[in-house]
C-alpha cells in the first residue's frame, strides 16, 4: 500500500523500538522510513521483549502490553503507518 500521503506529515524525528537486548531507530520523513540499529536521538521509545515488539509491530497485540515513553503522537503515527503495511 502507498504510505506517502501518511509520510507527508511525518517530520523526521524517529521512534526507538527496543526488543530485549536490541534496539531499532525508525525515523519517519516526507521522503519515506529509514530504519537504523545505530543509536540516535529519538523522540520516543516503544519496548518489550522481542515477541511482543513483533507482535506489536504487526498490530496483534495492543499498546497496554508495551512500554512507552516520550512523543505519544509520534508512536500513534508510527503504529497507523503498520496499519497500512500490514493489512
Amino acid at each position: 500500500q502507498e504510505l506517502g500521503d501518511q509520510l507527508a506529515e511525518c517530520d523526521g524525528r524517529a521512534v526507538r523500538l527496543a526488543a530485549g537486548d536490541s534496539s531499532w531507530f525508525v525515523r519517519l520523513a516526507p521522503k519515506g522510513i529509514a530504519i537504523s540499529t545505530k543509536s540516535e536521538p529519538t523522540a520516543a521509545t516503544v519496548g518489550g521483549t522481542p515477541v511482543e515488539v513483533l507482535l506489536w509491530l504487526w498490530r496483534r497485540v495492543d499498546e497496554e502490553v508495551m512500554r512507552v515513553a516520550g512523543d505519544a503522537e509520534l508512536v500513534a503515527r508510527l503504529r497507523e503507518l503498520m496499519r497500512g503495511a500490514t493489512q
